[in-house]
């Protein structure tokens, strides 16, 4: 038999063994109410602190308790937690990735609620809130704790939410349901969910329905009284890797344990508190020692010495950051999102972030994701080439098409436009970079049917001169009509003929120079008198 005096409240005794090994925990019913307490090897009296909110005045009594070998049995108690829950399993943060972390508060909503809530908002941070139903509505249960309702808990839930937190269920009075199910009933047990589930109920969205058992205290028999009530709809009962435990200062703290001075160092000794910045310091450097977890902490807690978590969160919070940490809300730890129904995203998005459905984290094809919105892919224009294909994350690069090439709307690459010419010397044969090669026709050029422009620039077939038998070279590619010229009353030689042959010939050297210049334009038909 030893006399032992608790040290630290329920609440940073995680089963103690759990929190505390170097602590020999004993649980047994208090007389009074079904009340049930923990108390903790540490000296000659037990000090019992059952109140949730962790009350100024901690009533003290001496209690004779025989541990003898109730640590194993506690070791035990934790193996069949970790398999035992509404999902089966105990849900703590050891699946984040390294330097994520995951902000829980519980025991609200209370007067840090709001504060907390816009200054994480502020930050970017997501964050859960695990709520007591008797700080939001009037209970039948047995209120041991004296849990009073806090004023406008409804408008402080809806800001949560609209900050982007997410609300959760913590039960409605904070009683252990392990003491609960000892003393009453399995109904009293699903009873202390449910009302808290209707409270929270317009504040929880797309089915984000996640638990936390009041000071962590959960085993198979609660998980077997739930089961077969519409609460086993919840998610967990969700754990915490850092900020539960109050006897290792400074390597690890609870916040509520520096605000009523219940820390203790690791070596023992008397019970002290701590500012704001030096409780900060021990959440950093547990955070530090795990690199990544769930964080417990509250935003109710009672201050004998001044101190609040709002001032711990903003001095932590830039540290953190500064270290390269992220932060993600509850239903975003990965093992514990695989447990819960999608969330319905807005149209725009193939997928979403948990805590904004217009949020995306992914796009359907045809669209890139750029700072949570899908933006459609950019479909390049003729003339112009996807050097870099739209992907889930970037646009595509257009860029226009080298001299020579072309391409069409939406061509991921350019086409070389080759040899152009098409043999007719009466049309301009160039490369479009919309459209390939293009003939352009010459105006008032008439084809012939000649050979290929390069057979009659070697071998230009003669037209007789009219009258003395001379001839003439017409253009290449262009037809030359004549008319006999008219001397006298016979087609004959003369001064007339000679002149008519000048004239010719005069003519074909224009169309010649005309047609290195690219153009063929017809002369006025020579002939007749004046």
């Amino acid at each position: 038999m030893r006399t032992v005096r608790l040290r630290e409240p329920l609440a940073s005794n995680r089963f103690a063994a759990n929190r505390n090994q170097d602590a020999i925990a004993c649980s047994f019913p208090a007389i009074s109410r079904g009340r049930a307490g923990t108390v903790l090897a540490f000296g000659s009296s037990v000090r019992q602190h059952p109140a949730p909110r962790f009350a100024l005045a901690l009533a003290t009594t001496t209690v004779i308790a025989a541990c003898g070998s109730d640590q194993a049995a506690l070791t035990a108690e934790r193996a069949s937690i970790q398999s035992q829950a509404l999902s089966a399993t105990s849900l703590a943060g050891t699946s984040l990735p390294p330097k994520t972390l995951c902000l829980t508060f519980d025991d609200g909503p209370g007067y840090g609620t709001s504060a907390i809530s816009t200054y994480l908002a502020a930050q970017g941070i997501p964050a859960t809130f695990f709520v007591n139903g008797a700080y939001i509505a009037a209970t039948t249960l047995p209120n041991d704790n004296a849990i009073k309702l806090t004023p406008d808990a409804a408008a402080l839930l809806a800001q949560v939410v609209a900050d982007g937190h997410l609300v959760a269920n913590h039960g409605t009075t904070h009683r252990s349901l392990t003491a609960v199910l000892a003393n009453f009933d399995a109904a009293k047990v699903v009873q202390e969910l449910a009302e808290t589930d209707t409270d929270i109920a317009p504040y929880v969205p797309s089915s984000r329905f996640l638990f936390r058992a009041p000071f962590g205290f959960y085993d198979a028999t609660v998980g077997n009284a739930l089961a077969p009530s519409a609460m086993n709809k919840y998610v967990g009962p969700i754990d915490w890797d850092i900020g539960g435990k109050t006897s290792n200062y400074p390597a690890q703290a609870a916040d509520w344990a520096c605000w009523v001075n219940q820390l203790q160092s690791g070596g023992g000794g008397p019970t002290f508190g701590a500012t704001p910045q030096q409780c900060g310091d021990a959440y950093v450097n547990e955070i530090t020692a795990l690199g990544r977890g769930i964080v417990l902490m509250h935003d109710s807690s009672h201050t004998e010495n001044g101190g609040t978590t709002l001032e711990m969160v903003q001095y932590v919070v830039p540290i953190l950051k500064a270290r390269g940490y992220t932060f993600v809300r509850t239903d975003e730890v990965p093992n514990i999102a695989a447990l819960l129904p999608p969330v319905p995203c807005d149209a725009s998005c193939a997928t979403c972030s948990v805590t904004s459905p217009s949020k995306c984290t992914s796009c359907s094809s045809g669209k890139w994701l750029s700072g949570g919105t899908c933006r459609t892919c950019t479909v390049c224009g003729a003339g112009s080439y996807a050097a870099t294909a739209c992907a889930a994350g970037a646009d595509a690069q257009c860029v226009p098409c080298p001299a020579g090439s072309y391409a069409s709307a939406g061509a991921s690459a350019c086409t070389t436009c080759g040899s152009c010419d098409d043999a007719d010397a009466c049309t301009a044969d160039t490369c479009s970079a919309t459209s390939g090669c293009r003939h352009i026709t010459i105006e008032g050029c008439t084809p012939s049917a000649a050979p290929p422009d390069a057979a009659i620039e070697d071998a230009a077939a003669p037209v007789a001169a009219p009258d003395d038998g001379a001839s003439v070279a017409p253009e290449p590619g262009c037809s030359i009509t004549r008319t006999p010229a008219r001397v006298g009353s016979a087609n004959t030689g003369g001064r007339d003929g000679a002149l008519a042959i000048a004239i010719g010939a005069l003519s074909a050297a224009l169309r010649r120079r005309a047609r290195a210049a690219g153009a063929c334009r017809g002369l006025p038909t020579l002939g007749g008198s004046s």
